[in-house]
C-alpha cells in the first residue's frame, strides 16, 4: 500500500503468531502480560508477540485451530472486526 509503514508487516505477522500460539485472539494475551498481570513481559517471549487486537484464529468447522490471520490498521479494534468474517471456514477441504 502506498505510504504504509513497513514495520506494520512485522506487527501483523506477530499478531497472527500470537493468535496461533495462544489459541485465540491476540488481544487476549494482554491480561497476562500487562504491567501488574500474572506474567508481565510475556510479549518478549517466542521471538516477540503482539498482545493487541488484530490477530484472529482461523478454525475449521469442528472448531480446531488451523491458522490465523492478522493485519495492522490505524485502530486495532476495527482491524479485528474486519478480520472476523474472513476467518470462518465453512467446509473441510476434500482429500
Amino acid at each position: 500500500m502506498d505510504r504504509s509503514i513497513l514495520g506494520s508487516i512485522d506487527i501483523a505477522l506477530k499478531k497472527a503468531k500470537t493468535s496461533v500460539l495462544f489459541n485465540g485472539p491476540s488481544e487476549s494475551l494482554w491480561e497476562y502480560c500487562k504491567p501488574g498481570g500474572p506474567a508481565p513481559t510475556t510479549e518478549g517471549t517466542n521471538g516477540g508477540l503482539i498482545p493487541y487486537a488484530g490477530g484472529v484464529p482461523i478454525r475449521s468447522t469442528d472448531g480446531s485451530l488451523v491458522g490465523a490471520m492478522a493485519c495492522r490498521a490505524v485502530c486495532p479494534r476495527k482491524t479485528a472486526k474486519w478480520l472476523q468474517p474472513a476467518c470462518r471456514v465453512d467446509s473441510e477441504p476434500s482429500t
